[in-house]
């Protein structure tokens, strides 16, 4: 996290505030945060929860259309969030505008379940019932193909640093 970091899609901040006590656990440098959700009931959770952290700044604001002036932000984090966007190739060119020159973003997102062996047969078709009852209730938008959001990456302009599959999840590190 650097000096300047945005946590984008922040939800109710519970992954965010581990972080932070990690962060204050291993006594790092503090960092100037910004998060922001689209979801008012998910900022007001946030809000809440760092309503007594003066270095934690919470607004409302779409990920395809940022209120940040270019070049501002040190870090990016994108946490379980990617999946439930509706524009993914508009909010990376958002994020790679207001990310500062060689500043890194980081994020995950989650995969279509794959086949693999008899064994996992089982946890392939429940997860696929779950993504399935994410979409009807408007909480996911869709699964991806680790293809598809390297290229959407790369087409925003982003350099890969470091990227992993673990589980039904792609996780990638990339740099302005």
């Amino acid at each position: 996290m650097g000096p300047e970091h945005l946590e984008a899609a922040i939800g109710t901040g519970t992954l965010f505030e581990l972080i932070l006590r990690y962060r204050r656990f291993k006594k790092m440098i503090p960092s100037n945060v910004t998060g922001f959700d689209y979801a008012d009931r998910m900022l007001a959770g946030a809000q809440h929860r760092f309503q007594n952290e003066p270095s934690v700044k919470l607004l409302r604001a779409d990920i395809g259309s940022l209120p940040f002036e270019s070049e501002r932000f040190d870090t990016i984090n994108i946490a379980n969030a990617i999946h439930c966007l509706p524009d993914v190739a508009g909010g990376f060119r958002e994020c790679h505008r207001v990310l500062k020159p060689n500043g890194t973003m980081a994020g995950n997102v989650l995969l279509e379940p794959k086949n693999g062996s008899v064994l996992m047969l089982p946890l392939v078709l429940l997860a696929r019932r779950i993504n399935q009852w994410g979409m009807k209730k408007g909480l996911l938008e869709r699964p991806y193909e680790v293809a598809e959001i390297r290229g959407l990456l790369l087409g925003a302009g982003f350099k890969m640093v470091n990227e992993n599959v673990s589980g039904n999840c792609y996780e990638f590190t990339v740099k302005k």
